[in-house]
């Protein structure tokens, strides 16, 4: 999941470099359009922190419930012995 996560973070900043590079070739105002594409990165960048704070948050719960059941399971072997 952490990979498809950086590919598309890498996929999103070349389009918008694409995007500054086109909009200074092609259009007078370029500095309020390079504001807005940046905005635009910056808010893909903090969906992709949030999404990986999410999965972090998954994969934690699903440590502590394998944990959770080890720690069982050792207690049964240890009664049954």
């Amino acid at each position: 999941m952490l990979d498809s996560l950086k590919t598309y973070a890498l996929v999103s900043q070349l389009i918008g470099l694409v995007c500054i590079v086109g909009l200074r070739t092609y259009d007078e105002n370029t500095l309020y359009w390079q504001a807005w594409v940046l905005v635009v990165m910056m808010l893909i960048a903090f969906a992709i922190a949030i999404a990986r704070l999410y999965q972090a948050k998954k994969l934690a719960k699903i440590h502590a419930e394998r944990q959770a059941r080890l720690a069982q399971y050792q207690a049964q072997d240890q009664e049954d012995a």
